[in-house]
Parts: C-alpha cells; sequence; structure tokens
C-alpha cells in the first residue's frame, strides 16, 4: 500500500473574499485571464500563531492525526508538523505512516525544512536550505537544487493554490501542478458545519483543499492508491 499522504505532509494552501484583500488565488490569473507562476508578491502567511489538528480519516474511520503548530515572532515563523497514520485490520496493522516536519520562515521566504518520514519501512531524510537565488535539497543521500520560491507541499500555507510547482516534503522531488478553483462551501470542522473556499490540485499532487476566509487549511481529501477516500478534518 502506498501513502495516503504527500502533505500535508508534511500532508497543508484560496480565493474567499477577505475583507478588501485579493486571495492568493484571485491572484493566479493576470488581466487577460492566463495563468501565471506565483512570485513573493502572492505569498501569505498566516496572520497569527495556531496549533491545528487533523483527524486523518480513511472512508469514514480515523486512522491517525495530523498536527501543525504555527509559531510567529516578528518576522520569522516556524512550522512544526507531525503524521501518524496506522491502518489496521483484524487487530493487526497492515500499514504506518510515521512523518516530522519542521520549517523555518522569515516573512514569506523559506529559509529551511528538515522531514523525517517512515513510509510503512520505506525510511526518507530531506534537508532544505534557503542559499539566496536558490533551495539546497538534500533527500536520502542525494543532492540538487531548486527554485528560491518553491513552496513545500504541507499545504497549511494558503499560498499553495497560487503554484505551478510545489517540493515534496518526503523525497524532495519538484511536482508540476495545476489548481483549479471550486468555489464555496461547506465543510465540517470543530464538530460544526463551516464555509470554506474549495480547490483541487491535479498534476505531480492530486488532493482536495478547504480554507476557510482566516485562509486556515480545514479540510484535505484525496484518494489512496488502494482506492480509499482520505480525509483530514479539522478538529
Amino acid at each position: 500500500m502506498r501513502p495516503f499522504l504527500l502533505m500535508i505532509t508534511s500532508a497543508l494552501a484560496v480565493a474567499p473574499v477577505y475583507a478588501g484583500e485579493v486571495s492568493p488565488a484571485a491572484k493566479l490569473a493576470t488581466p487577460d485571464g492566463s495563468k501565471r507562476a506565483a512570485n513573493k508578491a502572492v505569498l501569505q502567511m498566516p496572520p497569527a500563531s495556531a496549533h491545528l489538528e487533523y483527524a486523518v480519516l480513511r472512508d469514514g474511520s480515523e486512522v491517525g492525526r495530523h498536527v501543525v503548530d504555527i509559531a510567529r515572532q516578528g518576522n520569522a515563523t516556524d512550522v512544526t508538523i507531525k503524521t501518524q497514520v496506522a491502518v489496521s485490520i483484524a487487530f493487526i496493522t497492515v500499514y504506518r505512516f510515521e512523518h516530522a516536519a519542521r520549517e523555518h520562515w522569515s516573512g514569506t521566504s523559506l529559509l529551511s525544512l528538515k522531514s523525517r518520514t517512515n513510509d510503512n519501512g520505506t525510511h526518507h531524510e530531506l534537508s532544505v536550505a534557503s542559499a539566496g537565488d536558490h533551495l539546497d535539497v538534500g533527500a536520502d543521500g542525494g543532492k540538487s537544487t531548486a527554485p528560491a520560491h518553491l513552496l513545500p507541499a504541507s499545504l497549511w500555507n494558503a499560498s499553495t493554490v497560487a503554484q505551478s510547482s510545489l517540493l515534496n516534503t518526503l523525497d524532495g522531488h519538484q511536482m508540476r501542478v495545476a489548481v483549479s478553483d471550486q468555489g464555496e462551501d461547506t465543510v465540517k470542522v470543530h464538530g460544526a458545519r463551516t464555509a470554506a473556499h474549495h480547490y483541487k490540485i491535479s498534476g505531480g499532487l492530486a488532493r482536495e483543499l478547504w480554507f476557510d476566509r482566516t485562509e486556515t487549511l480545514v479540510r484535505v481529501a484525496f484518494a489512496a492508491d488502494d482506492g480509499s477516500h482520505i480525509v483530514y478534518e479539522l478538529q
């Protein structure tokens, strides 16, 4: 069985109307309607620190937790991500996924990212560091570079929906993506129905994302390789 997440992970990134602001997704289109790649002008960070805990559901049954802690101090933002998933059949664990990541940001610029992953016995270790005009990427013993503006596919950042490429947070490879605006929706958040904007990512990463009007990621959904339906639901 293949991993359920790519995320948010590191699994967690909108076009609702925000009190006079233009959302990242609204800036996806140029005046002539054509798409363009995101740049620093469209990157946004969360307005405040937050503790976000998601139940990971497989076909409606909880199989794990995904936790994102965002700590801001001045222009600096630290993001800690932990995911634990275990799928059992007849009391026997048949699949386990464990992921831990730490991101350091200065304003809208990623300074570093480190992650460790156990994907059902397959281990990954990733280290990303800013090097001025590019990112140095070290993954599973290999080295590469990536554009300095490339966002990690941890999905918590609302600017994810303004990107044409994302960095895989397990093994560091670059994923070409397309994002489509699915409009306003209502989803379950903290046990109650809540208005959120729905986006669909396709290409190198297939995810559906919902953000509320505070640009908080409240829901993620995707199909696992075994055909099961996976949902991250904010608790």
